[in-house]
C-alpha cells in the first residue's frame, strides 16, 4: 500500500517544472499533501495543473527563479514561511549538468554545475533546517548513480553528485539527534528534459543504456519519483543517511 501524508504538511520541491520533480509533486498531491512551494527556472503551470488534477485542495507558492542566485533561495524560504508558517519536507531536486571532458570545460562551467547542484542545495537546506527541526521533518536530495560510477564526459557532474552523497551522510549524522532525516535518491538514466539540457540526445542515450544498465532501458520519471516520495514518507521513518540507488542495474553492469 502506498504511503499517504497528513494534509497539513508543507513540501518544497526545487526543479519542479518537469521530470522527477514534477512527478514527485503529483504523487505527493495524490497521497494527501495540500501545501506546496514549487520552484524552477522554467514555467511551472503544467506542474500546478497536474497537481490540481489529482487534488483540488492544494495551496501553492509558485516561484520561478534562478537557483544560482542566493536571493532566489532566500525568496523560496521566506515565501514558504510567510504563507504556511512551517516546512515538513524539502526536496532538493534541481540539477545542472554539462557534457565535456574536464580539461576542455571552463571554470565557469564548473562553477555553474556546482552552484546549482551543491551550493543551492546546501544554502536552501541551511535556511530550512530550523523549521524542519520543529516539525521533525526530512530532506530528500536527488543525486545520481554517477556519483559512484562515472560515465564518459560527465566528470564535473559526477563530482557534484558525489559531493551531494557525502553532504547527505554528514547532515544525517548531525541532524539525527534533532529528529530530521536526510536521504538521497540516486537514479540511473532517466527520460527527462534534463537529458537534452546536458547535451545528450535521447536516441544516443537509449542505445547506450541497453548495455550500461542491466534492465536495458531508461527510467520513466515517475518510477524515480515513487522512490523519492517513499523515502520522504513515514514508511521510511528509520532511514537516514542513505543514498538509495534506483539505477536500473547500472552499478551491477560491467563489473566482471
Amino acid at each position: 500500500m502506498p504511503a499517504f501524508f497528513r494534509s497539513e504538511l508543507v513540501v518544497i520541491i526545487t526543479g519542479a517544472s518537469s521530470g522527477i520533480g514534477q512527478q514527485a509533486a503529483k504523487i505527493f498531491a495524490q497521497r494527501g499533501v495540500n501545501n506546496f512551494c514549487l520552484t524552477s527556472k522554467f514555467d511551472l503551470t503544467e506542474t500546478e495543473q497536474l497537481c490540481l488534477s489529482v487534488n483540488d485542495n492544494i495551496n501553492f507558492v509558485i516561484l520561478k527563479g534562478d537557483l544560482t542566485k542566493p536571493e532566489t533561495r532566500e525568496q523560496i524560504f521566506k515565501e514558504t514561511i510567510q504563507k504556511f508558517k512551517r516546512i515538513d519536507i524539502l526536496v532538493n531536486n534541481a540539477g545542472r549538468g554539462i557534457v565535456g571532458k574536464i580539461l576542455d570545460m571552463t571554470m565557469d562551467q564548473y562553477h555553474e554545475i556546482f552552484e546549482v547542484n551543491v551550493t543551492a542545495t546546501v544554502h536552501l537546506t541551511k535556511l530550512c533546517l530550523p523549521y524542519l527541526r520543529k516539525t521533525k521533518g526530512n530532506i530528500v536530495i536527488t543525486s545520481s548513480a554517477v556519483a559512484d560510477k562515472n560515465m564518459p564526459d560527465l566528470g564535473f557532474y559526477s563530482m557534484s553528485k558525489a559531493t551531494l552523497n557525502m553532504f547527505t551522510k554528514a547532515l544525517a549524522q548531525e541532524e539525527g539527534p534533532n529528529g530530521v532525516r536526510v536521504n538521497a535518491v540516486n537514479p540511473g538514466a532517466t527520460n527527462t528534459p534534463f537529458i537534452a539540457s546536458v547535451g545528450i540526445t535521447p536516441e544516443v542515450l537509449m542505445e547506450s543504456v541497453k548495455t550500461s544498465h542491466s534492465i536495458g532501458r531508461m527510467a520513466d520519471p515517475e518510477e524515480i519519483a515513487k522512490v523519492l516520495v517513499f523515502v520522504a514518507s513515514d514508511d521510511a521513518s528509520y532511514m537516514t543517511g542513505s543514498c538509495v540507488l534506483c539505477d536500473g542495474g547500472m552499478m551491477c553492469q560491467n563489473l566482471i
